[in-house]
């Protein structure tokens, strides 16, 4: 639930990224479970969990890249994001 606190915080809704990223390339897969796969699944959910609480954006939706820490960051900024996760 969200408090008083919260609402002070932020007037209107606070916008949430949700960056699934992941370790790309052969280490990534166990057999035929791949950590990307898990990742994004389990965002998709987190992002779905969240609507109607906060804003969502699921950033590399359908990509396999592997940016670094720092690009992710730049993007989420890019955004005016208030959470990254």
């Amino acid at each position: 639930t969200f408090s008083l606190k919260y609402k002070k915080k932020f007037p209107t809704l606070p916008l949430v990224v949700i960056d699934p990223g992941h370790e790309s390339g052969k280490g990534a897969c166990i057999g035929e479970i791949c950590e990307g796969d898990i990742v994004l699944t389990y965002s998709r959910y987190l992002q779905e969990a969240l609507k109607g609480h906060v804003k969502v954006k699921l950033t590399q939706e359908g990509k396999d890249p592997a940016p670094e820490l720092h690009e992710r960051v730049t993007a989420s900024e890019k955004l005016d994001a208030d959470i990254l996760l």
